[in-house]
């Protein structure tokens, strides 16, 4: 994570000096410099789903993203990390500076079964060893994931055959607190999923 927050903070002198130097702990950049960089600095989010890259999103990022995290643990343990991160922040002078989305997975059809299958490969993602070690094989993903029930699939992702649900959840996670609201949809239909959100739910949290 400290590898990380020293990436941060050179990117973003990238984005804002010219022929950047910066000695760090992990990179060393001499007389670097970007030809064609923009015009305003891009906004930087950082991912997390613990209290310490939370702290880290709140000091550094211009945005906090999460995945599929129960309500109460963005509201009890991850909203309070990033707001201490803001208190030691040059970057940040209020938890309201940072934009907060959560990212969803979601599959609507007509059966529960068509629903579900899509997202069977995603299993290894309800693993937390694989964001707090160092693994990259996505054999190896597979084969553990594999191993995750159906049941503990479904109380993680929206598998549903009522687009009701999507508004539910949407309608929650948005009343947590969050600015963004991200679907990875594995609807085996996609136009119908995307014309539900579009017609029944961007009206009402737009």
């Amino acid at each position: 994570m400290k590898r990380t927050a020293e990436a941060v903070r050179i990117i973003r002198k990238l984005f804002q000096e010219e022929f950047v130097t910066y000695e760090g702990n992990f990179w060393d950049v001499e007389d670097a410099n970007l030809y064609t960089g923009p015009d305003e600095s891009p906004p930087i989010h950082i991912a997390s789903n613990n209290p310490g890259a939370s702290r880290m999103a709140g000091d550094l990022g211009d945005g906090f993203v999460t995945v599929f995290q129960p309500p109460d643990y963005v509201q009890d343990t991850l909203f309070p990390s990033v707001e201490t991160g803001v208190r030691k922040s040059e970057h940040n002078e209020s938890l309201d500076d940072v934009e907060k989305s959560i990212h969803i997975h979601v599959s609507l059809a007509d059966t529960e079964e068509r629903a579900l299958e899509p997202c069977l490969p995603w299993r290894g993602t309800l693993l937390p060893v694989f964001f707090q070690e160092d693994i990259a094989d996505p054999r190896f993903i597979q084969e553990h994931g594999d191993r995750v029930g159906e049941e503990q699939l479904k109380e993680t992702y929206v598998v549903t055959t009522d687009p009701q649900d999507i508004f539910d959840v949407t309608e929650t996670y948005v009343e947590a607190g969050f600015d963004h609201i991200v679907y990875q949809s594995h609807s085996p239909d996609q136009q119908r999923f995307a014309d539900y959100v579009r017609d029944e739910v961007m009206p009402s949290f737009g």
